[in-house]
């Protein structure tokens, strides 16, 4: 019988071998939040606690509170929490139901607003266009009337004055 041949294993081998074993193991050690060391000196992955006669200094690593859920405070059932819990959305729903009416009569407001300027600023213009002669309408149903040139200019000056006390 002639010399055996070892095949040799090559970095690429033992490298793809390392990443299939790391991704075999990573689910078990994803889900392990406590380690400790026992009596007998073997190490525990675990996801829940270690026993209570493991002491703290055996306890190497744990979870981190921020990810833990948040346990009920101490007098109070989980009925009780539920039901503080409810309460606290149903106000929630009642403050925030009541921030967005505020929000539509605000914005509601400010269309009125805006269409009222709108109008005082087409009245403003068509009173300073020149040679234009405007009617001016009888409040008691008389007949209509030309404005004179310092009628429009009143006007056009109380227009201006309300558009920059009212608008933007």
């Amino acid at each position: 019988m002639g010399p055996t041949r070892i095949p040799q294993c090559g970095i690429a081998t033992v490298t793809a071998f390392a990443v299939v074993a790391a991704i075999a193991i990573a689910p078990r050690c994803a889900e392990a939040q406590w380690a400790w060391r026992d009596a007998s000196g073997h190490v525990t992955y675990s996801d829940t606690p270690p026993p209570a006669d493991i002491p703290p200094r055996q306890i190497f690593q744990q979870p981190n509170p921020a990810t833990m859920p948040a346990a009920a405070p101490p007098g109070r059932s989980t009925k009780e929490t539920q039901e503080r819990d409810a309460n606290a959305e149903k106000r929630f729903d009642k403050w925030f139901k009541k921030r967005q009416e505020a929000e539509q009569r605000q914005e509601a407001e400010q269309a009125r607003r805006d269409a009222e300027c709108n109008r005082l600023r087409g009245r403003l213009a068509s009173l300073q266009m020149l040679g234009m002669q405007v009617l001016q309408q009888d409040p008691n149903g008389g007949a209509p009337t030309f404005l004179s040139d310092q009628q429009r200019t009143a006007q056009a000056q109380q227009l201006q004055d309300q558009i920059s006390s009212n608008c933007n």
